[in-house]
């Protein structure tokens, strides 16, 4: 089916999937018809994910820390979420906070369990953790993505983050490759994860309390925001409220 606004111009193309009439974009003519927005309600059983486990600290279900998706191959629903422990660190003391990522899946959307996944052992205990990281080391921030159109099946899964190393001037001073900056990783299921190999995507990014711009003309970057983990790369851990040039190489 193709939506056009005059005989000779086909302004989209919108194939055989369904659609949500949110608005008139692509509904050619409305009459004798009312547009009635109801409000959602929330269900009784909510929350329908809570921390029941022993190795959960403080599960974290906000914008930019969990994700929601139905595996249709699979006909479930699968949620990854980030949980914090140590979640009153004492910086000044060299006790942070820190993170993990954690796995539930679902049939219903309502009733989640939480799989043990052999990735992560925490105090003798298997758990759901998809990321086997040793304490210092964590990701964040993580947006994932069921691609069914990649022809290869290992990426199916594309999972975007920030991954960081605590303790280190992340993104400009960690010896690694693949530690600090915007990272990728793949995944056949969304549980076993391969990174990038040409990891990280990025040694300078956009965060919940930071941001970053390159210059028009491509010359320098200038960072501002929150600067915890020396984030905006400029050495210091020092908040800035207003740009502060980033040192190449970034």
């Amino acid at each position: 089916m193709y939506v056009a606004y005059s005989r000779d111009t086909v302004s989209k193309d919108v194939g055989t999937t369904r659609q949500l009439f949110v608005d008139d974009d692509v509904i050619a003519v409305v009459k004798n018809v009312t547009r009635r927005l109801h409000s959602p309600r929330k269900h009784p059983g909510n929350p329908l994910i809570v921390r029941d486990k022993p190795w959960e600290g403080a599960t974290y279900f906000r914008t930019s820390s969990f994700n929601v998706i139905r595996d249709p191959a699979e006909d479930l629903f699968k949620c990854w979420y980030e949980d914090f422990y140590g979640y009153f660190g004492i910086k000044d003391k060299g006790v942070t906070m820190g993170e993990r990522n954690f796995y539930a899946q679902s049939k219903d959307g309502l009733n989640w369990e939480k799989p043990a996944l052999g990735k992560q052992i925490i105090d003798g205990r298997d758990t759901n953790a998809i990321f086997p990281y040793v304490p210092d080391e964590a990701v964040c921030c993580a947006s994932v993505i069921l691609d069914e159109r990649d022809p290869a099946p290992s990426r199916r899964y594309k999972m975007i983050y920030f991954f960081r190393v605590m303790g280190r001037r992340v993104g400009k001073e960690t010896p690694r490759a693949d530690a600090g900056g915007l990272c990728m990783s793949f995944s056949p299921n969304g549980i076993d994860w391969r990174p990038y190999e040409g990891n990280p995507l990025s040694k300078i990014w956009l965060g919940e309390g930071h941001t970053c711009a390159l210059l028009v003309d491509g010359t320098s970057v200038h960072c501002f925001g929150r600067n915890d983990f020396a984030q905006i790369g400029g050495g210091t851990t020092t908040t800035a409220m207003t740009p502060v040039r980033v040192p190449a190489p970034w």
